[in-house]
């Protein structure tokens, strides 16, 4: 899989040939970005099941939790 998506948004930088690299030999698809949406404040046991993905990489995705977005934390950062 092509993991350069994931590697962006946890801002681990890799060269350009490496970013091609995995785009060339990615046949499976780019992984997937996003998170699993706790509701509680610790995860279960396994850490993921039962639980709902929250794709990210969209101003429009929502928070279960407590309904913010990637919108709000930008808006916020400017009025700082």
């Amino acid at each position: 899989m092509d993991w350069n998506s994931y590697f962006e948004m946890y801002g681990l930088r890799n060269s350009d040939t490496a970013k091609a690299q995995a785009r060339t030999h990615g046949v499976k698809g780019a992984v997937p970005v996003g998170m699993y949406v706790h509701e509680q404040d610790l995860p279960p046991v396994n850490m993921s099941e039962g639980m709902t993905w929250l794709p990210l990489g969209d101003a429009e995705t929502v928070w279960t939790r407590d309904n913010s977005t990637p919108a709000n934390c930008i808006k916020w950062a400017c009025c700082k």
